[in-house]
């Protein structure tokens, strides 16, 4: 488990201490007022009050730590249970010693070790509270009971002792009970935690595996794209061809078509994962979204594209060809959501720079409303549509950023991508 991991874990212990804590002083300070006023035994109560106060400025000390996000280690948690151990030996100093029922109490802090910080810890409670047991038998204030406690409350049915002995048992039972529940809450987010980051790492590398892929089918299709090129450039100089207007149209056409099926090849390698080295630019990010629209309005004349850019020019941030290419997917899946306007607002968003695209048709499904980053979570049966999303979300998070999906109440969907382009100098 990583470093940042196992201090998130140990806060979350210093806190659970910090609260059980609280809980089992109420218990105590409700035990002693009861035993001394309700049985009329004889107890020390400033000395007791004094280490119930100890405790207090403890467990505040405790709490600041935390507030302030101080590194907690396993040391420090095994040495303020070694110290509530402590505690407990000093209050059952001052009642009895080992004859106090609430003996039994050192097992909870032993438990809590073995829970909390595993196997050495325990042992390590272990020896220190059989210490702790060992000095109470011979040092300790012997209690003082009244003359009268078979007429206590419980008379013959259950003497003073046992009545500690209950008392002990609901308390450390009541104790163990949160203490249990709240572990298992903390076990199961860490569990939730875990598969979150398996998911993540599925993902990636699927996404590995796309990069290959493409890499694979770029170097295959590399060298017909270059047969191709230089033939069409030989044609072009044939003489049939530059006398007749409509073969040199078709020539043209030809060209630019192969020219686009480079670029394409270019941006799904970007978009998977495998772009090239000079994929990674830098530029101001309002003129390279502004230059993308251009590209794809000039591929796309036929639906309608509302698109506002509200970005600050004169800015420059490191961008990537990938950027491109997820923004064409989101543009590629609203114009084949339904006919009706695309719109495409850009936009500053406190730190983030916020892509919005809107379409009028029927509405994202809901398994990929539930799960929009799964690769082939597509109900869309355009090629290569299927990895859309999937590769959207994989550039957002590359760049810090987030992929969001949902229906609008007034029809259609709203694909939004936020992305986290930190600028070179000065603000974005």
């Amino acid at each position: 488990m990583d470093e940042g991991y196992s201090t998130r874990a140990n806060r979350r212990t210093l806190a659970l201490l910090v609260r059980l804590r609280w809980l089992a002083m109420a218990g105590q300070a409700l035990t002693i007022a009861m035993l001394h006023f309700g049985f009329d035994l004889r107890l020390p109560l400033l000395p007791m009050a004094a280490v119930l106060a100890a405790q207090s400025l403890l467990n505040i000390a405790c709490q600041a730590r935390a507030r302030r996000g101080a590194p907690v280690t396993e040391r420090g948690i095994l040495a303020l249970l070694l110290l509530d151990v402590l505690a407990l030996a000093v209050q059952l100093g001052l009642s009895g010693g080992t004859t106090n029922p609430f003996i039994s109490l050192f097992l909870l802090h032993i438990i809590l070790g073995a829970m909390l910080s595993g196997p050495r810890a325990a042992w390590v409670l272990t020896g220190f509270s059989a210490l702790a047991w060992m000095v109470l038998s011979r040092v300790n204030l012997a209690l003082e009971l009244p003359h009268d406690h078979g007429a206590a409350p419980g008379g013959d049915f259950l003497d003073l002792h046992l009545w500690g002995m209950f008392i002990c048992f609901l308390l450390a039972a009541g104790l163990m009970v949160w203490a249990i529940t709240q572990i298992r809450d903390t076990l199961a987010e860490r569990d939730a935690a875990l598969a979150a980051l398996r998911l993540q790492r599925s993902e990636e590398d699927h996404l590995v595996h796309i990069g290959l892929l493409a890499s694979g089918a770029a170097h295959e299709l590399g060298s017909p794209l270059a047969t191709i090129s230089v033939i069409l450039g030989d044609w072009a100089q044939e003489p049939a061809i530059r006398q007749s207007p409509e073969l040199g149209a078709d020539l043209a056409d030809v060209t630019t078509q192969l020219a686009r099926c480079k670029s394409i090849i270019t941006g799904v390698l970007a978009s998977s994962g495998a772009a090239r080295s000079e994929g990674a630019t830098r530029g101001d990010p309002a003129v390279f979204f502004d230059q993308a629209l251009r590209d794809w309005r000039a591929h796309h004349p036929g639906p309608g594209l509302d698109f506002r850019n509200d970005l600050a020019p004169g800015q420059e941030a490191i961008l990537d060809l990938s950027l491109r290419q997820a923004l064409f997917n989101l543009l590629e899946n609203a114009e084949t959501a339904g006919p009706g306007t695309v719109a495409l607002h850009i936009f500053r968003e406190g730190d983030l720079v916020t892509l919005r695209v809107t379409d009028r048709g029927p509405g994202f499904a809901p398994e990929i409303l539930a799960a929009p980053a799964q690769p082939w979570n597509s109900t869309s049966m355009r090629e290569g549509a299927v990895l859309g999303l999937f590769l959207c979300h994989n550039v957002a998070r590359r760049f810090g950023g987030s992929l969001s999906l949902r229906n609008l109440s007034s029809g259609g969907a709203e694909a939004v991508m936020r992305l986290s382009l930190w600028p070179i100098a000065g603000d974005l």
